[in-house]
């Protein structure tokens, strides 16, 4: 039992003496216990044209850093950056919804940690394809009138200024068919008329 005692004194002994020729300074220390985090930002959706929310980034270790970078600066933003987000008027001139991945690193200056993404999507501002105008006498029935546009995934919403023509106020999508009245007392030569707006 005696060498084993013995051994075990030995071991820890160089142990010690390795600690004390070097030392691992505070730096190292803290490195070890706390590697910086970053919280998970929130995605984000708007339309062209509309501003975004300010993105604050977070972190459970005090001190942390964060940089970020983006992948699509058409949106508005710039492609990298250091600390919080700003809001910014958010851009899509195209037809089709784009989609800018972030990606933050939280550093305390030495050492990097996890990196985490999310989204800022931006919708593009929908369009309709114009429509002539639509001229029927009184008592005749009328073709159901669809909307089109450029931006796949537009809803279309009109609007009638003169119900008595036979046609509701409002919808949304394609307007029915229906039967055109004009209660004008000369009907030769009084015409009522219909706006819609999309």
């Amino acid at each position: 039992m005696p060498k084993i005692y013995s051994l075990l004194l030995w071991i820890i002994l160089c142990y010690c003496n390795s600690m004390m020729a070097n030392p691992p300074s505070p730096r190292e220390i803290n490195h070890n216990l706390f590697v910086p985090d970053v919280i998970q930002p929130e995605d984000q959706t708007v339309c062209n044209g509309n501003g975004t929310s300010t993105v604050f980034f977070s972190s459970t270790v005090p001190g942390t850093t964060f940089n970020w970078t983006n992948t699509t600066p058409s949106i508005g933003l710039a492609a990298s950056g250091t600390g919080n987000i700003n809001a910014f008027t958010a851009s899509n001139f195209t037809n089709t919804v784009v989609v800018a991945t972030i990606t933050v690193t939280p550093t305390d200056g030495v050492t990097n940690g996890t990196a985490k993404t999310f989204t800022i999507t931006v919708n593009p501002t929908p369009e309709v394809t114009p429509i002539p105008s639509l001229v029927v006498c009184s008592g005749t029935t009328t073709n159901p009138i669809s909307y089109t546009g450029p931006t796949p995934g537009t809803q279309f919403n009109w609007e009638n200024s003169n119900t008595t023509i036979g046609l509701p106020a409002n919808g949304i999508g394609t307007i029915p068919s229906f039967t055109a009245t004009n209660t004008a007392s000369q009907p030769n030569n009084k015409t009522a008329h219909g706006q819609f707006w999309a």
